[in-house]
This record gives C-alpha cells, sequence and structure tokens, in this order.
C-alpha cells in the first residue's frame, strides 16, 4: 500500500472521531439547557406578589417629609404627610 492509502485512511478515521465526539458534546449541551429550562423562571410569568419579594424599593429624601419632634427628626411618606396638612387646617 503507498504512504497517500495510509495517510487518507488516518483522515477518515480521525474525521470520524471528531464528529462521534462533536455529537457528543452538542448532545450534552443539549441536555444541559434542557435541564436550565426547566428550572428557569420568566419574570413575565411571575405573579405581582413574587415579583415584589424579589427587589427593594428604593426611598429617597424627596419622597418623605421631615417635621422636627422634640429632638428628633421624624420622615414620614409624602402622602402621610398630605393627610396630616389637611388634618392640620
Amino acid at each position: 500500500m503507498k504512504t497517500s492509502s495510509f495517510k487518507e485512511v488516518f483522515r477518515l478515521q480521525f474525521n470520524a472521531l471528531m464528529m462521534i465526539i462533536i455529537k457528543g458534546a452538542l448532545k450534552q449541551k443539549r441536555k444541559l439547557l434542557v435541564r436550565r429550562f426547566k428550572q428557569e423562571a420568566l419574570f413575565c410569568e411571575m405573579g405581582e406578589a413574587k415579583l415584589n419579594e424579589q427587589g427593594n424599593v428604593d426611598k429617597y429624601s424627596c419622597d418623605t417629609t421631615t417635621f422636627p419632634v422634640l429632638h428628633f427628626t421624624v420622615q414620614i411618606s409624602e402622602i402621610v404627610s398630605i393627610v396630616f396638612r389637611k388634618i392640620k387646617t
């Protein structure tokens, strides 16, 4: 046999082995993606209560009104301060 035929056989066997390895890697990747997809929950599919558990509401100084009471500064929300002002007048 010629050396070129050995090279051709070796190349074909190597290509076949690489195809088997690539198919196995793709199979594992697909299994991993399926497993992740089963555990994943989209935000659009979550209920309002579940979404509220996930994050915090930021508190800014412009959203509150401060009142000096004795030697303390009390901060109350804007809605409560409107009610207090209406009661005061």
